[in-house]
């Protein structure tokens, strides 16, 4: 089995389509399904989504993360 990502990037534009952070901690709930299809992914990403499809995220974005970076669990 592939090794899974630790984290998700959520690019700006999705930021405010979600109505989230880009740049301060925040945390929220999304179905993996709406999050793949929010964007062009990389198979990586897409790894993970495949991996869950039937799933609801929590996503978590500390202080000390990149920009758009959100750990990720399932709900």
């Amino acid at each position: 089995m592939e090794k899974l990502i630790k984290k998700v990037y959520i690019d700006q534009h999705q930021c405010e389509e979600f109505g989230v952070e880009y740049f301060n901690p925040c945390g929220f709930k999304i179905s993996v399904r709406d999050l793949k299809n929010s964007k062009d992914y990389d198979t990586s990403h897409n790894n993970l989504f495949d991996s869950y499809p039937n799933e609801l995220f929590h996503l978590r974005r500390e202080e000390s993360h990149a920009p758009g970076w959100y750990d990720w669990s399932l709900c």
